[in-house]
């Protein structure tokens, strides 16, 4: 299925920031293909013009943002973060994550972060401070990931039930703030926004 160049012209703009230093970097999109459509993401086939005008088709991934929800409890016996724990078919192993997921249409990932911190952990936040965003994968895929932090919750001794997606087991526990810092990129703790997610609180929320 062919689509006109704007929805790529607009996702180039954005990227495309200092063109009169970067113009011998930058690629331009000459037509764009939808190839395939998944629950998940869609396959696109992109043709570009190089810099020195020769062309190229690559295949992007296009999926709706995510985020990942950093939740850290303050007890009298110390700092825990909130974790979950589940399958994950990719490395095809168990994962130790932070609680996250897609944005649903029409949300603010805010309220995206609001929303997946209580489906998989029960908790709801008072507030959320924002830790960034990023490209999981600048290669391939053209969504963006938004990082935030959660350390003040309604009733925390008395959480919810979780409310899961139908494809959707997993575990939820507290893990001291020492331990997951120790543990992440080891073992279960696999996944690699994960690490960035506690890069970016370590750096922008006081210890």
């Amino acid at each position: 299925m062919k689509k006109n160049l704007t929805k790529v012209k607009l996702w180039c703009t954005i990227l495309m920031m200092d063109t009169d230093k970067d113009v011998n970097l930058l690629w331009k999109p000459q037509s764009f293909e939808t190839l395939l459509k998944t629950c998940v993401f869609d396959v696109e086939k992109v043709k570009y013009l190089s810099p020195e005008n020769t062309q190229a088709n690559f295949f992007l991934l296009d999926c709706r943002d995510w985020v990942i929800i950093v939740p850290l409890l303050r007890r009298p016996d110390g700092d825990f973060f909130v974790m979950v724990r589940q399958w994950r078919h990719g490395c095809n192993q168990i994962s130790t994550e932070f609680p996250g997921g897609v944005i649903d249409e029409g949300e603010s990932p805010e309220e995206a972060a609001k929303r997946e911190l209580l489906e998989e952990t029960g908790l709801v936040a008072k507030n959320l401070v924002y830790l960034g965003t990023n490209s999981p994968n600048p290669a391939i895929m053209k969504n963006r990931q938004h990082f935030f932090a959660a350390t003040e919750f309604e009733n925390p001794d008395d959480a919810r039930k979780l409310s899961l997606d139908d494809t959707e087991f997993l575990t939820t526990f507290l893990e001291s703030k020492k331990s997951v810092i120790e543990k992440m990129g080891e073992g279960e703790y696999i996944h690699g926004m994960m690490m960035c997610a506690l890069h970016l609180f370590l750096k922008k929320v006081a210890n």
